[in-house]
């Protein structure tokens, strides 16, 4: 929406990782602060046919201090297959 870009900073001045939804489709984006870089991370949906371009799927999320992993799992032939881990950085270097 247009006013999305505002939000998503202001949430970022206070949150280190928003999951969000409604998208069907997996993503990290990046949103930069003076304080923090926090991390919008979208999942693909594991119940629901409509899976936008991609297969249906979820992420497993680990919590360390200075990053998440994140762990896409996506299905196909009839189970659900892990991806490449990405490793978002929560602290500037």
């Amino acid at each position: 929406t247009k006013r999305a870009p505002k939000f998503a900073r202001e949430i970022a001045g206070i949150a280190d990782l928003v999951l969000t939804g409604h998208l069907h489709q997996c993503f990290s984006c990046p949103v930069e602060t003076d304080q923090r870089t926090a991390w919008f991370v979208g999942a693909s949906t594991a119940f629901s046919s409509r899976t936008r371009e991609e297969p249906a799927g979820f992420n497993v999320i680990d919590v360390a201090r200075q990053h998440f992993e994140l762990t896409p799992y996506r299905a196909g032939d009839g189970r659900f297959a892990k991806s490449d881990t990405e490793h978002l950085n929560r602290l500037d270097s």
